[in-house]
């Protein structure tokens, strides 16, 4: 949001939404017009319609709005709340991807039995029950068994 499309969310948004945030910004702060501008530049990568979502949320008691000495920072915590949504979104994303890829197996197999099992062969070469050559083979014989058990 650049600085004029800001200035109207605070004014009438924020402000109508949450009385409380301009009540601070009269008694606290010199120059409210400026602290507001710099309110704007921190919410400089969010979208307006972000930040209204949130002051939404707030609103209607679906999110905790922020209170007293929070409210100095009111910009800081409209951009954390969009910062989560985005991350949220893109992971919601990424999970929707991965589980609709046809190349990602359907019924994995478990790595820890198979992973254990290659540990013990590297005790057992380490402590000269097995060669090298033994332990490469059991192992191989093993990343072939996970590999058929993945197929079925």
């Amino acid at each position: 949001m650049d600085l004029s499309e800001g200035r109207l969310f605070f004014n009438e948004v924020v402000f109508v939404h949450l009385p409380s945030v301009h009540g601070w910004l009269k008694q606290h702060s010199p120059k409210p017009d400026a602290t507001i501008d710099v309110w704007c530049g921190v919410l400089g990568q969010v979208s307006v319609s972000e930040a209204v979502s949130v002051v939404y949320r707030w609103t209607k008691g679906e999110l905790p709005a922020p209170q007293g000495y929070e409210l100095q920072d009111i910009a800081l915590h409209v951009k954390a709340v969009v910062m989560q949504d985005r991350y949220n979104s893109k992971k919601h994303l990424l999970v929707k991807e991965i589980r609709d890829n046809p190349r990602v197996e359907k019924n994995p197999v478990l790595l820890a039995p198979y992973y254990a099992r290659i540990m013990a062969n590297g005790d057992r070469y380490k402590a000269g029950e097995i060669s090298l050559d033994e332990c490469k083979a059991l192992n191989q014989a093993i990343i072939d068994e996970h590999d058929k058990a993945g197929r079925l």
